[in-house]
């Protein structure tokens, strides 16, 4: 019975949660639902356009094939495109609105997942008020990228991995998780990263038992993972005549990575900073690279852009690994630009020191070793490849946020047990009336 009442307080909290996220977003996204591609709300992203591109070429005109035939998108995004297309007049902005409406679910997931995993509701409606009051999180609802699904996807593996203890040795259990590892590659191609620190997760989390077991609760999960996602490489691999593991945007972005260009952005970083003191940005030389590439197929110039990458690495190393530093705390709020980067930088020390004090504790330390290895892993892409804040926030914010309300938990826990224990001590200790004298 107790049971029952606990999972009802929790699916009303998640209800009630979801009907006050559901009201800001009308409140602050509702005039960006229309039909355009790139939304006034955020005019500089271009990526709506080619996915928009994509799924229309798919659903109207030459098919799969002929849209993905450079290997440059994964299909995941525009699949979610593609019934809008086919069955509504405005297909954005049915798209739109749905994805409006999973945003919203967003705080009630994490809700549901912090209460999973401490089976406690103070837990869960301090992860779903940090997940409503973190503005990133929701940011990218009304703008046609994958950035919504791969969180609410995120969040979903989470409540997967609190089931490891029971379900480690069921198939359905390795299944879903291979399902869900394999959709969020196919919405984002950089997600292949979640898969090392899931594996570090349910290593430490069985830690006390043998290899082969350990081995056996996360090898099949990946191995689903991989076949569902391998149609995808030989079809790309088979179109661009070269091996492609998932996409072929990594060369330009790898080249985009070392420095050579000058910002158009006035509004520089610590990394633009730090290119221009190391003299790293070479705008005729940039512009020459650029000017050969668009002169090549999406493959070719795939080949091109990491070739030279890798022969400028190789001309000034050290500077280059700077800046790839540099990159690193720049994406991590470092760049101390305005309001923005303080409350970044902000949350990103609490965040050292909500891990820091569970970990001393003892408590939750496999979420704290996903979120480590989720942070080595977002800092190598950082250093690699391109510094973008939005990289960070959906490869990385939902661990943090859920460690951040463990960890409030248990300061709170931790501080009430203490105060509890000092109010029995001192009603134990309380002096007894001494007796009184007899006369004499």
């Amino acid at each position: 019975m107790q049971t029952t009442s606990s999972t009802k307080r929790i699916i009303w909290a998640a209800l009630a949660l979801f009907a006050i996220n559901l009201s800001v977003h009308a409140v602050r996204f509702g005039w960006t639902i229309d039909n355009s591609i790139i939304t006034p709300y955020a005019p500089g992203s271009n990526d709506p356009a080619d996915y928009a591109n994509r799924a229309e070429i798919w659903a109207h005109y030459t098919g799969f094939q002929n849209a993905f035939a450079d290997g440059y998108r994964v299909p995941g995004y525009p699949a979610y495109l593609l019934p809008f297309l086919s069955f509504f007049d405005e297909p954005y902005r049915a798209a739109r609105a749905v994805q409006l409406l999973l945003s919203s679910t967003l705080p009630s997931l994490m809700l549901i997942l912090a209460a999973l995993i401490t089976k406690r509701l103070a837990a869960g409606v301090i992860a779903g008020g940090l997940t409503l009051a973190w503005v990133p999180l929701s940011y990218f609802a009304p703008i046609l990228v994958p950035e919504t699904q791969s969180l609410v996807c995120i969040t979903l593996l989470g409540w997967c991995m609190t089931l490891l203890p029971e379900c480690r040795s069921k198939l359905w259990w390795h299944g879903t998780v291979g399902a869900l590892l394999a959709v969020l590659i196919y919405l984002k191609p950089n997600h292949v990263l979640l898969i090392p620190p899931f594996i570090g997760f349910v290593a430490y989390q069985m830690r006390h038992e043998s290899w082969l077991r350990r081995g056996w609760a996360s090898v099949p999960a990946c191995c689903v993972a991989v076949a569902l996602v391998a149609p995808w490489s030989i079809f790309a691999s088979s179109q661009t005549g070269m091996f492609v593991p998932l996409s072929t945007t990594q060369g330009l972005n790898l080249y985009l990575g070392i420095g050579m260009g000058v910002p158009a952005n006035a509004e520089t970083g610590l990394h633009d900073i730090v290119a221009k003191r190391l003299n790293l940005q070479d705008q005729a030389r940039d512009e020459q690279i650029l000017a050969e590439a668009a002169k090549l197929s999406v493959p070719e110039s795939h080949k091109f852009y990491q070739a030279k990458a890798k022969e400028i690495w190789k001309e000034r190393p050290l500077a280059t690994a700077t800046y790839g530093l540099a990159k690193v705390a720049h994406s991590f709020g470092a760049s101390l630009r305005g309001m923005k980067d303080w409350a970044l930088l902000l949350h990103t020390t609490a965040v050292f020191a909500a891990t820091a004090w569970l970990w001393r504790r003892g408590e939750h330390r496999g979420w704290c070793m996903f979120l480590a290895l989720s942070f080595v892993f977002e800092a190598a892409q950082a250093f690699w490849f391109l510094p973008n804040i939005r990289f960070k926030t959906i490869f990385l914010d939902l661990q943090a946020t859920i460690v951040l309300a463990l960890a409030i938990e248990s300061v709170w826990r931790a501080r009430f047990s203490a105060n509890s224990a000092i109010t029995r001590v001192n009603e134990s200790t309380k002096a007894a009336p001494l007796p009184q004298r007899r006369a004499a």
